[in-house]
């Protein structure tokens, strides 16, 4: 029965597999006394090799021949064939016969074999050969040895396919697999699928293992209601293993062609990516030249020292809305052109900043661009323990840059001291601090004079851990219970003379009602007299993950909340805005719950009740059920009282033999909207895969772009057609490919 093996090693494995042989006829050739074959004068002894056959003859040590049943032997590697001579002074073998070589699993048969192993040059005629690391296989009119580990086909036919199935395979008039940079470059190709030729090339080139390789990647077609037909050529570029490069254009049958540049690097002390893209002349847009630039880097200087750099910009507002089928690209607002450096102790750090924005406006919804901290200076210290105290101070300088508004400069200290009291039962935490802070305006901006604030802030939070065991669903766990309560006290100050520069009003959750201001930012301190009661209780298996959590907590206010993002300062951005937090003496009850309890179900869901009006403010619940690799389903509904009712379902899942449906339908109630729509199928052979994916996204207020991908996926070769995997992988939490391609044609 014939074993798989691979072509790769054959010319390294013939090289030591003829240095010596054993042999029965001593007559013939001298024998060392441990039965091996002594090496010709001038010749290097290496590993035994062990001839068997049914008749052995040797002839003045120039030449072995080996009839009947010859099996050559060395380790992990042997020769079977009818017939055999070996040629001690030329290093040279001859088989013939059902000639077949084998080592490490790999095989190569055919009629006759010859070999130079002092050259590694030769020929097997008409070989089927099959190469275990990438299980790939073929036959061929003939195969070269071209030098160490350097294989030449001509007229082969190459597959990944099992033996049996011929559903597709590469036709070539010369195919050269280099095993040194695991590289098959075939001439004169054509790919022929369910015995249709569906593609010719002059050249084409794949990689044979999983290593990555410079070349042209697989091409991608497809067509989108914004730009037509598209067609995509990439050139990766493996410079060094720490660093490559990817070119590309990217015809638009609409628009023109769009040329793409990405850069990537990883060094001892730094890392980074550069990519930049260009539509020169777009045929839609009045021939206006469109681009974008991203460049992301990361610096450590030593000693503590580091710095960032990440600008982002695009030519116009509608770039990504036009050029990007992601909606993660879609939704961007604001584009950052950031850069910093942060210098660290162990106990203390400060991070000088600058951050400026590209705002991209929807027509349909337009808004104020943020201001810009231009620049930002941050110092931050805390030391532990210093006689039983924490001690920490949060400081920051920020010079605020906008084009339109008030601008001015904002100092911000916050010395506070906590005394942690900690048990394994129980922890009981006070903390004291003062807020001041600072302002100073540009008198070019507005006639508001400089100010401050001094807020002194206090606290005390306090909580209980109880335990016990419990079983759930036939499952034994620990079961916690773990009331808290917080206490906070902030007096009221008249904030309404400072301007907004970076707050707004903090989303409500479990963890935020337990933090000391309702609002982001440094612009507004809210007063507060109020305790916060919450409950959480967890499920805990046997190792000690956690396999459920349930939050429940509310906010009972004493004194109600005054303080307010209106602003009296001229030119402010929410100058006369309704920015007033609710004024009711309980605050919402939030609760949350996430479990895993049921095998293969991810559950999550969330809660804002405002028990006041009995309404209830937001809700959101979300499940996931995957029972294995391949199979999963997504089901989410979240909900807002004041602009938020969307429905989420999305899947992938078997039909009926190798076919797979994959969908999604992401829908706005509020809109009466579809925000997103998938809808396709893969089916999964043994050796490739066949993807059509229909998807629609809206980019923008009324805007939507359609797109339709289909894909052939040859195992171990190439991808033909357009790509759907970054759309499915995004679009369905959990998605995962079919296939299991034993290498990849991408970087």
């Amino acid at each position: 029965m014939m074993r798989k093996f691979c072509l790769q090693p054959i010319a390294f494995s013939l090289l030591y597999l003829l240095s010596h042989a054993s042999i029965a006829d001593e007559d013939a050739l001298k024998l060392k006394p441990d039965g091996r074959l002594n090496p010709p004068p001038g010749q290097q002894e290496a590993l035994p090799i062990f001839i068997e056959a049914e008749s052995i003859e040797g002839q003045d040590e120039e030449k072995i021949t080996a009839q009947g049943s010859v099996v050559l032997r060395k380790r992990g590697q042997a020769i079977f064939a009818d017939w055999l001579n070996y040629f001690l002074s030329e290093d040279e073998i001859e088989a013939e016969g059902n000639v077949r070589l084998e080592q490490r699993g790999n095989s190569v048969q055919g009629p006759k074999l010859k070999v130079n192993t002092e050259r590694e040059t030769g020929y097997f005629d008409s070989p089927d050969f099959m190469l275990q690391k990438n299980q790939s296989r073929g036959n061929a009119s003939h195969l070269f040895f071209e030098g160490p580990q350097q294989y030449r086909f001509e007229q082969v036919n190459y597959t990944t396919c099992p033996v049996g199935n011929d559903d597709w395979y590469l036709r070539a008039r010369d195919l050269k697999i280099d095993q040194v940079t695991n590289v098959g470059v075939a001439r004169d190709a054509s790919i022929v699928f369910k015995g249709v030729p569906i593609l010719y090339t002059p050249w084409i080139d794949f990689p044979t293992a999983s290593s990555r390789k410079s070349g042209f990647l697989p091409p991608t077609m497809g067509n989108t209601s914004n730009n037509g037909f598209e067609f995509m050529l990439p050139y990766y570029w493996n410079i060094a293993p720490n660093y490559d490069a990817t070119f590309s254009a990217r015809a638009l049958s609409k628009r023109g062609a769009l040329l793409g540049s990405e850069f990537r690097y990883l060094m001892p002390t730094s890392s980074g990516q550069a990519r930049m893209d260009l539509l020169p002349d777009d045929l839609i847009d009045d021939d206006r030249t469109r681009w974008a630039l991203l460049f992301q880097h990361s610096q450590n200087l030593g000693e503590g020292l580091t710095g960032t750099i990440n600008y982002q910009r695009v030519s116009d507002d509608n770039y990504f809305r036009d050029l990007s089928t992601r909606i993660a690209f879609t939704s961007l607002v604001n584009l950052p052109q950031e850069g910093t450096l942060s210098y660290s102790q162990p106990w203390w750090n400060v991070t000088l900043r600058a951050l400026s924005y590209q705002t991209l406006q929807d027509p349909g919804a337009p808004i104020t661009p943020p201001y810009q901290p231009l620049p930002q200076l941050t110092y931050n210290a805390a030391r532990q323990n210093v006689g039983g105290f924490d001690l920490s101070l949060a400081s920051q300088y920020t010079n605020f840059y906008h084009d339109s508004l008030v601008k001015g400069q904002r100092f911000i200290a916050y010395p506070n001291i906590i005394y942690p009291i900690q048990t394994s039962y129980a922890y009981f935490t006070p903390k004291i601090g003062v807020n001041y802070t600072y302002y100073s305006f540009d008198q070019n901006t507005t006639t508001a004079p400089d100010t401050y604030r001094v807020v002194p802030i206090s606290s005390i939070e306090s909580g209980l851990i109880f335990e016990r065991d419990a079983s759930f669903f036939g499952q034994d766990f620990k079961q916690t219970l773990e009331p808290t309560v917080y206490y906070l006290n902030i007096p009221f100050r008249d904030q309404s003379q400072f301007p907004v520069f970076d707050s707004a009003l903090a989303d409500v959750n479990y963890s935020r009602i337990f933090t000391e201001n309702v609002f982001s930012g440094g612009d507004r301190i809210n007063n507060a007299n109020q305790l916060t009661v919450g409950i959480r209780s967890r499920l805990l298996s046997d190792n000690g993950d956690e396999r459920l959590r349930f939050n429940i907590g509310q906010r009972l206010l004493i004194n109600q909340q005054r303080v307010s993002l209106d602003s009296t300062v001229p030119n402010s951005l929410t100058a006369g805005g309704n920015t007033t937090p609710s004024i009711d003496t309980t605050s919402d009850i939030v609760t949350t719950l996430s479990s895993t309890i049921i095998p293969k179900v991810l559950a999550e869901s969330s809660l804002e009740y405002h028990p006041a009006h009995s309404a209830i403010q937001k809700f959101f619940v979300g499940t996931r059920y995957q029972p294995e690799l391949g199979k999963v389903l997504n089901l989410g509904y979240r909900y807002n009282r004041d602009s938020i009712s969307q429905t989420d379902i999305s899947t992938q899942w078997p039909i009926t033999g190798g076919w797979y449906g994959v969908g999604r339908f992401n829908y706005s109630m509020f809109d009466h909207t579809t925000l997103e729509g998938l809808l396709g199928f893969e089916y999964n052979s043994c050796c490739w895969t066949f993807r059509f994916v229909v998807h629609r996204l809206t980019t923008a207020t009324s805007q939507a772009t359609t797109g339709a991908f289909l894909q052939l996926e040859l195992n171990g070769l190439s991808k033909l057609g357009s790509n759907p995997l970054t759309v499915l992988s995004r679009s369905i939490p959990g998605y995962t490919k079919t296939n299991k391609p034993i290498i990849s044609n991408e970087p």
